[in-house]
């Protein structure tokens, strides 16, 4: 894993990204970063070589990922955590869709 620390305007924001390698490897997310500077949401963005699938992304409130506050897919290469709460940490890990494991 790879931990991902920026302190904002009120609160900080933890990211750990879980990077596994698969068959595609050109899907596997890398260069993830967070852009933005709210008090309330923050913008994560990560790269792929060629975009051609789907991924699957998590926001949770532990760095085991039991408390999983939200969970999606995205073609996209970004999404926006919103309602984020001052003073707390929150962590986000993200996988090429076809990936088995986090």
């Amino acid at each position: 894993m790879k931990k991902l620390l920026k302190t904002l305007s009120l609160f900080s924001l933890v990211c750990i990204f879980t990077l596994l390698l698969s068959a595609k490897v050109e899907a596997a997310p890398k260069n993830i970063h967070q852009t933005g500077d709210s008090t309330t949401y923050v913008k994560v963005e990560w790269d792929v070589e060629l975009n051609n699938g789907n991924f699957d992304y998590q926001l949770a409130s532990d760095k085991d990922f039991v408390n999983v506050i939200k969970q999606e897919k995205s073609n996209s290469t970004y999404t926006y955590c919103n309602n984020l709460t001052a003073g707390t940490s929150y962590y986000f890990r993200v996988k090429g869709e076809n990936e088995a494991e986090w």
